[in-house]
């Protein structure tokens, strides 16, 4: 078992000067989950409030460490469950999802589908 998921390179502000905008760099793993190319910025919105299936960058405890994941977002009740995204070939990822009670997580940000490609 890992220590932490590190998928989350860096979080930086976003170009368009938006103050609760931000890019998020992830790792080939999380590009290649999302179908994306390897090496792009995924735009977030700090304001947005997640909906179930949302792609979210969340902050969670994991083995006493405190790290940040890229993951889809579900809530039931109070209860979140964030899950691994599938493949691009739709199979499940290994490692599904983590579970923690509502108050456990923090969401930065929601995924707004807005991609930018990293400069070279």
């Amino acid at each position: 078992m890992r220590a932490s998921f590190p998928e989350v390179l860096h979080v930086k502000p976003c170009p368009d000067g938006h103050p609760d905008h931000r890019l998020v760099q992830v790792d080939g793993a999380v590009t290649a989950e999302l179908a994306l190319p390897r090496g792009a910025l995924l735009h977030l919105d700090r304001r947005r409030a997640p909906r179930n299936g949302d792609v979210v960058l969340a902050e969670v405890v994991v083995q006493q460490r405190r790290t940040q994941t890229v993951r889809r977002f579900t809530q039931a009740e109070n209860v979140v469950s964030l899950a691994r995204i599938a493949s691009p070939d739709g199979r499940p990822a290994a490692r599904t999802s983590l579970i923690r009670p509502r108050y456990e997580v923090g969401i930065l940000g929601v995924v707004d589908g807005h991609i930018v490609p990293l400069d070279q």
